[in-house]
């Protein structure tokens, strides 16, 4: 959790940055995740990174097994693809991507959902999946890997737990201080059977919080 929880704040700062000081080619999202990557590692007990190695091992391999049996359809879905309803299908997760954002950018590894008149207004929408049960957002540990994030509140706020068409789910707020301007991440995520899939909101200009809430309110499951 530790892992992806931290490449998305690193996004959402870099991109942050870039948007305030104009310098937006300069983002390089293998290096964000490969400096976020690193820090996680030197930051976790040595005989928990084992164990946490270990779990990925079992689910990347259960994983691959699991995917050789979906139809090319499903496969093309789970990546990412449009339905027939213009819809954005992600892990078990469709939305309705807001007017006024760009195509989803597939690029970093993470989905990254960019206003199309980005830079302007840096507010973005992300998206990632992993293989981690509920037990690791808890409260605590989500306050745990803040701590990691020298820009970030140490505590999130808004924490709640509840279901959506009876899937688990977890959702919070992030506050971020870039450059003396306070930014605001709303994460989501819900526990479904096709892995654990992450939606992270981030307010910069704070003019497209209405759309955002209405893309969750109209957000299914497609299991």
């Amino acid at each position: 959790m530790k892992k992806k929880l931290l490449i998305v704040l690193a996004l959402c700062a870099a991109m942050s940055v870039a948007a305030c000081s104009g310098a937006v080619n300069d983002i390089d999202p293998e290096k964000v995740e490969s400096a976020v990557v690193s820090e996680e590692v030197s930051s976790v007990d040595p005989s928990e990174n084992n164990v946490e190695s270990a779990e990925e091992s079992t689910s990347e391999t259960a994983n691959t097994e699991d995917s050789e049996e979906k139809s090319e359809e499903d496969s093309k879905n789970e990546n990412g693809e449009m339905d027939s309803e213009e819809r954005y299908i992600y892990h078990g997760l469709s939305i309705k991507i807001p007017d006024g954002f760009s195509e989803p950018d597939e690029s970093a590894g993470v989905v990254i959902i960019t206003a199309e008149n980005y830079p302007v207004d840096a507010d973005n929408i992300n998206l990632t999946n992993t293989n981690e049960s509920i037990d690791a957002y808890t409260e605590e540990s989500i306050n745990q890997t803040l701590s990691l994030m020298p820009s970030a509140n140490d505590e999130c706020l808004n924490y709640k737990k509840y279901t959506v068409d009876g899937y688990d789910a977890v959702s919070y707020d992030i506050e971020l201080l870039i450059d003396n301007v306070t930014i605001t991440q709303t994460q989501y995520v819900f526990f479904l059977n096709q892995g654990t899939s992450l939606i992270a909101l981030t307010s910069f200009s704070g003019k497209y919080d209405e759309q955002f809430r209405e893309m969750m309110d109209d957000l299914k499951i497609v299991e």
